[in-house]
C-alpha cells in the first residue's frame, strides 16, 4: 500500500508506526517520516557506516549525532525507537555495539536522555538468544519500552498479515 493509502484508513485499522534506515533523509520514507501522522519511528542504526556505532575504533560519535538528528526530526510527540543488533555476526555491515558494561554504558544513557526516546529495538531475536544482548542491556534501558516494543511488533505483524490477506484474496 501506497503511503496515502494508508492515512485515508480508519484509525482502528492503522498502527501508525515507520521503521527506518539511520541515514537522513530517507529515500523512501522522508515524506511520510516529516507529515508527522506516526506516531513511532523505529530507526536501524546498524548496517550503515555513516550513521552506526564504530566496532573498530569504539567510537559513538556517529551514532549518537545520527540519533540527535532522528530526534529532531520526527516530531515532538513521537517515539524514536533506536534499532540495534542482538549480535556481531547479525548485519554484515555490522554497527553492533559489544554488551560489555564499557560500551553500553557510554552509548545508551545518551540515548535515554532524548525527549523522545521510545526504547530499544533488537535485530535479530536469533541472534539475541544465542548472547543474551537484551538482558545485558536491561540495566541501561526501561524495562517498559521493551515489552513495549514487542507489542508494538506484534501489532504490525498482524496489520500486514490483515492487509495482505485483504490485498491478496480480494
Amino acid at each position: 500500500m501506497h503511503f496515502e493509502n494508508i492515512l485515508s484508513l480508519p484509525m482502528q485499522q492503522k498502527l501508525p508506526t515507520v521503521a527506518s534506515q539511520c541515514i537522513i533523509p530517507d529515500q523512501y520514507l522522508d515524506k511520510a517520516i516529516k507529515s508527522g501522522s506516526f506516531d513511532y519511528a523505529i530507526v536501524k542504526f546498524y548496517n550503515n557506516p555513516n550513521c552506526q556505532y564504530d566496532q573498530t575504533n569504539f567510537n559513538d560519535t556517529l551514532l549518537t549525532r545520527s540519533w540527535n538528528s532522528w530526534t529532531w526530526l520526527v516530531q515532538l510527540d513521537n517515539n524514536v525507537f533506536m534499532g540495534l543488533l542482538g549480535s556481531a555476526t547479525a548485519a554484515p555491515s555490522s554497527g553492533y555495539i559489544p554488551q560489555d558494561y564499557y560500551h553500553l554504558s557510554n552509548v545508551l544513557p545518551h540515548i535515554i536522555q532524548s525527549y523522545n526516546y521510545g526504547g530499544i529495538v533488537i535485530w535479530d531475536r536469533f541472534h539475541d538468544d544465542e548472547n543474551s544482548y537484551d538482558k545485558q542491556i536491561e540495566e541501561h534501558v526501561k524495562r517498559h519500552a521493551l515489552q513495549f516494543v514487542t507489542q508494538v511488533f506484534k501489532a504490525i505483524e498482524r496489520f500486514v498479515s490483515a492487509s495482505l490477506n485483504v490485498m491478496f484474496l480480494n
